[in-house]
């Protein structure tokens, strides 16, 4: 899978965290809010599409950016896990969720810059460096990705975690499970 391939399976990774955190009913902002993030998922979905096939290196950054700012816009949703939003708190720095938006500039910068790494000595040492800082983003994303995933409690699980007590280290009793024949 190419860099462009994970693009596409962000974008609705994303939507499906957005909306499945609570049912759309009851949705934050209602259905205006809605209708504003189903467009900023097309309308990004419509940019990486751009960015292959637009020529010129000026539309090219352009699309980029464009298919950035949606993805941060996106991920910026209430509904989104992060373990913090301030840079000069640690746990920021430890964020699956900003090393993701990271890595997804780095791909976006590689797709935009494919020309110019092709013809250009200084364009691929570039490239090779932004490799090599992906490469250490990736590893960290290896190590973050299940840590989060293990502090997200399942829907199946959220009654008995919320009703735990972690200072007093109790939980409720849980209940029986019914008989199967």
């Amino acid at each position: 899978m190419g860099p462009i391939d994970w693009l596409w399976l962000l974008h609705p990774a994303l939507a499906v965290v957005i909306a499945t955190k609570h049912p759309l009913s009851s949705f934050e902002g209602g259905g205006l809010r809605l209708a504003l993030l189903l467009l900023v998922l097309l309308g990004s979905g419509v940019a990486l599409a751009a960015l292959w096939r637009v020529k010129r290196p000026a539309y090219r950054a352009s699309f980029a950016l464009l298919c950035w700012a949606g993805v941060i816009g996106l991920g910026l949703q209430p509904e989104v896990f992060r373990l913090s939003d301030n840079p000069l708190d640690p746990t920021f720095w430890q964020s699956h969720f900003w090393g993701g938006i990271g890595l997804t500039g780095l791909m976006l910068f590689s797709v935009a810059c494919r020309p110019e790494i092709h013809k250009h000595l200084r364009w691929r040492r570039l490239h090779v460096s932004a490799n090599a800082l992906a490469a250490l983003i990736f590893l960290a994303q290896g190590i973050s990705g299940p840590r989060d995933l293990l502090e997200i409690p399942l829907s199946w699980q959220k009654p008995t975690l919320y009703g735990c007590n972690f200072e007093a280290r109790t939980c409720p009793e849980p209940a029986p499970s019914p008989a199967t024949p």
